[in-house]
């Protein structure tokens, strides 16, 4: 699938029902894990666990989206924040990378959060997923109290204010189509960690099997 293609399969406005939204999340999901891989400075990642993030005005109103203003960008990197205004690089404790998938003109806000990569020693988690985006399979282990790892160097917060917003196509982060020749079953799941959001048991999280 050229670039181009997957561009366009970003686009959510076609979107005017709710069974509609979680089909075309689907689609997205499916493509992105079986056909695409994701490159950083520190080695490549099969996405392995996708988690939907979007606001449909009219349509789909996720309470449990960010809804910051470079969620209404397409097909760029948005590393999240704390910050409730201009954007600021990701604390420590509470940190992820999305995809944006949302449209200004429609004001949709849409992300796809980067849950689970691939790596040596991989497992699940939105955190340690931008870790190893960051700092190679080392950003798959766990980090003992008082480590000198449990914050981001001034490399680390360097590259986050050069690439957040940044176009996922080219960079030194960046997406790349390399399809399996075994293709994956990638199957619907709620979200993790959303509580009482109002939709919090909807399918809109992918992962591997």
């Amino acid at each position: 699938m050229p670039v181009s293609q997957l561009k366009g399969l970003f686009n959510f406005d076609c979107c005017n029902s709710r069974d509609k939204v979680l089909s075309h999340a689907g689609l997205v999901a499916r493509e992105l894990m079986n056909n695409w891989k994701i490159i950083s400075p520190y080695g490549e990642r099969r996405f392995l666990g996708l988690e939907f993030y979007l606001i449909i005005p009219e349509v789909f109103v996720d309470d449990a989206t960010h809804a910051r203003r470079e969620q209404l960008e397409s097909g760029t990197f948005y590393f999240h924040t704390k910050s409730k205004g201009q954007w600021t690089p990701p604390i420590f404790n509470r940190h992820g990378v999305d995809i944006t998938c949302g449209n200004k003109d429609c004001g949709i806000y849409g992300g796809i959060l980067l849950r689970h990569l691939g790596g040596e020693g991989h497992r699940d988690g939105s955190g340690v997923a931008l870790r190893s985006l960051v700092r190679g399979d080392q950003g798959f282990k766990p980090i003992k109290r008082g480590s000198p790892l449990g914050k981001w160097s001034n490399a680390e917060i360097d590259f986050f204010n050069r690439e957040n917003s940044s176009s996922i196509f080219n960079g030194p982060m960046r997406v790349e189509y390399d399809p399996l020749i075994e293709k994956i079953e990638v199957t619907p799941v709620a979200r993790i960690g959303l509580g009482n959001k109002q939709f919090a048991k909807e399918l809109l999280g992918f992962r591997a099997r």
